[in-house]
Parts: structure tokens; C-alpha cells; sequence
């Protein structure tokens, strides 16, 4: 369940940062803030599923 609703939260996030690299952002400030956001829930998501496999 868990891991569910992290793989969801990581295709939000990855529709999110594919908006913005497509120019929907105004300014590269944005465009760094969701990149970091993305590249924070996708460390997340792996350190979880590792979690999972060693479990």
C-alpha cells in the first residue's frame, strides 16, 4: 500500500516536471524547484522499494 501510493505520487511529480520542462514555468527558479522535487520523491520511491525487496 505504501509503495502504491508512492509510485503514484512519483507519476504526479514526473507529469509536474515534464509540464515544466516543456516552458508552462516562467523562470529557470521554478524550473529548478521541481526538478529538485522530482529528483527528491524518485530517492524516496527507490529507498522505499529497496525497503520492500529486503523485507
Amino acid at each position: 500500500m505504501y509503495s502504491m501510493a508512492n509510485c503514484l505520487l512519483l507519476m504526479k511529480l514526473a507529469s509536474m516536471h515534464i509540464r515544466t520542462r516543456r516552458g508552462s514555468a516562467h523562470d529557470g527558479k521554478e524550473h529548478a524547484a521541481a526538478s529538485a522535487t522530482f529528483r527528491l520523491a524518485e530517492i524516496r520511491l527507490q529507498k522505499s522499494l529497496l525497503v520492500a525487496e529486503w523485507l
